[in-house]
C-alpha cells in the first residue's frame, strides 16, 4: 500500500508508529499535522509566553486534535493570557512607544493515539488503504458530496475536533530549548501572535479608522458578506440562508426544524418547504413537501440530467455550475422529504435527515467561501469553528461574536 508520494509514506509510517500513550512528537511535521487533523491523534503541546523585557514567564499546556483543535486551543489560551497581562502589556505599550509583542517559545510536542486512530492503525493491518485516504482527503474521500445508489447523499464532513487549555502556570527559569528539535516553534509563535493581535486595543485618534463591518446581506440574486477585512459576492444556497437565520440569533439554539422551515426557494423551484403545523414538543406533523411539488422536483431533476452534459460539451462553465447547485438542492430536497418507497416523511420523523442535510449545506458555504477570488477563508473559518450542532439544533455560538448586520 505505500505510495511514491513521500508525504503518504510518511503518514502511513506515523499511524503504524503511533503510541497508545503520550510521547514524544516525531519530527515530520507535515505527516503529524494530516493525522492530527483528521483525528487519529492528539498532541500536548508546552510552551512558554512572556512580554518583552519581563522577567515572570507563564508556562502553558494545550491539548489538541482535529481541524479546528488547534485554532480553538490559541483562542483559549489568548484569552486568558490577555486576561492576566493584558493591562502589563497597555503599560509596556505607553512606556516604550512602539508595538509590543509576547515572545514565545516551544517547550515539548507529545503526542498519542485516539480511540478513533486506535481503529484506523488496526484498519491499516488488515491491509486497509481507507485510513490513509480519509486523512490525505483523496478518493472517495475527497469532500465532494456523492449521490448514492439508494438516492443518499453521502460527503466527508470536516474533522471538527477540540482544543483546549490545559493550565497556564507561572514558570519563574524557562528551560533551555533545543530549537532544531521543534521544526513548528515559529508556526506556533504565530498562531499566538495572530490570535492575540485581535485583542490589543485600536488606537484612538481624530484619524481612526471605522472598525470592521460584519455584513451579511441579501443582494441581487445572492448574498454580500463582509468580515474580518474580506468582502465577496455569492450566488444563493440553502447554506447561507441557515447562517443568516443564525448569525441573528447568536448563542441560541435553533432546532433543525425550525432553521429550514420556510427558506426562501431557488428560482427553478415552484414551492416552499412549509413545516405546517407543530406537534406539543415542537416536531411537524405535517409532511415536508406535497405530492404535486415532489413531482416538480422530480421532473425538474430530470431535465437538469440532460442539460447538464449538454452545458458541459457546450464548454459553457459557468452554466454547469449553476446546473449543478440547482441538482445539489434538488437532491437534498427529494432526501429529506422520501423515505423509503418514496414515501413522504413529516418533519417529526427526519430530525437526523435535515441534520445531516444541513451540516452539507454548511460545509458547501465553507468551501465556496475558500474557493472564492478573493477567498473568505478567515470567514469561512470562523462560521465553521462557531457554528455548531447538539443532538438536532444548531447554534451560532461563542463569548465574543461579531456583531453582524443582517438584511434579509
Amino acid at each position: 500500500m505505500m505510495s511514491d508520494d513521500p508525504l503518504p509514506t510518511a503518514v502511513e509510517t506515523l499511524l503504524r508508529q503511533a503510541p497508545d500513550s503520550w510521547a514524544d512528537a516525531p519530527v515530520e511535521q507535515d505527516a503529524l499535522a494530516v493525522l492530527t487533523a483528521a483525528g487519529f491523534v492528539e498532541r500536548r503541546i508546552t510552551f512558554t509566553v512572556r512580554l518583552p523585557g519581563e522577567e515572570q514567564t507563564q508556562r502553558i499546556t494545550i491539548e489538541t486534535t482535529g481541524e479546528f483543535g488547534f485554532a480553538e486551543a490559541m483562542e483559549a489560551v489568548v484569552q486568558d493570557w490577555w486576561a492576566r497581562w493584558g493591562q502589563r502589556w497597555r503599560e509596556l505599550r505607553q512606556e516604550i512607544g512602539a508595538p509590543v509583542k509576547p515572545i514565545v517559545t516551544r517547550e515539548s510536542d507529545a503526542w498519542r493515539l485516539t480511540d478513533q486512530g486506535r481503529q484506523a492503525q488496526a484498519d491499516l493491518e488488515q491491509g486497509e488503504s481507507r485510513p490513509i485516504d480519509f486523512a490525505l482527503k483523496r478518493g472517495f474521500f475527497d469532500g465532494q458530496p456523492r449521490l448514492l445508489p439508494d438516492g443518499r447523499i453521502t460527503q466527508r464532513e470536516p474533522v471538527r475536533g477540540y482544543g483546549r487549555l490545559v493550565s497556564i502556570e507561572n514558570a519563574s527559569s524557562p528551560l533551555a530549548i533545543d530549537v532544531a528539535k521543534f521544526s513548528a516553534a515559529s508556526e506556533l509563535a504565530e498562531a499566538f501572535v495572530k490570535v492575540f493581535e485581535r485583542y490589543i486595543p485600536k488606537p484612538t485618534t481624530a484619524e481612526e479608522t471605522p472598525p470592521a463591518a460584519f455584513v451579511f446581506a441579501r443582494s441581487g440574486d445572492g448574498w454580500r458578506i463582509e468580515a474580518f477585512g474580506e468582502s465577496g459576492h455569492f450566488q444563493d444556497l440553502r447554506g447561507l440562508r441557515y447562517i443568516a437565520k443564525l448569525l441573528q440569533k447568536p448563542n441560541v439554539a435553533i432546532p433543525v426544524e425550525l432553521l429550514v422551515r420556510d427558506e426562501s426557494a431557488m428560482p427553478a423551484r415552484n414551492a416552499t418547504v412549509d413545516c405546517g403545523e407543530l406537534d406539543s414538543e415542537g416536531h411537524s406533523v405535517q409532511p415536508i413537501a406535497d405530492k404535486e411539488a415532489l413531482k416538480a422536483y422530480q421532473q425538474r431533476l430530470k431535465e437538469l440530467d440532460a442539460d447538464i452534459p449538454e452545458a458541459e460539451r457546450a464548454g459553457c462553465a459557468a452554466e454547469v455550475e449553476k446546473l449543478q447547485r440547482e441538482r445539489e438542492f434538488l437532491v437534498d430536497t427529494i432526501n429529506e422529504a422520501c423515505g423509503l418507497g418514496g414515501r413522504r416523511r413529516a418533519f417529526s420523523s427526519v430530525g437526523d435527515k435535515l441534520r445531516s442535510s444541513v451540516h452539507m449545506a454548511l460545509g458547501r458555504v465553507y468551501q465556496r467561501m475558500r474557493e472564492a477570488k478573493p477567498a473568505m477563508k478567515r470567514t469561512a473559518e470562523h462560521l465553521e469553528l462557531s457554528i455548531e450542532c447538539e443532538k438536532n439544533a444548531f447554534t451560532y455560538r461563542g463569548v465574543s461574536l461579531p456583531n453582524w448586520r443582517i438584511v434579509l
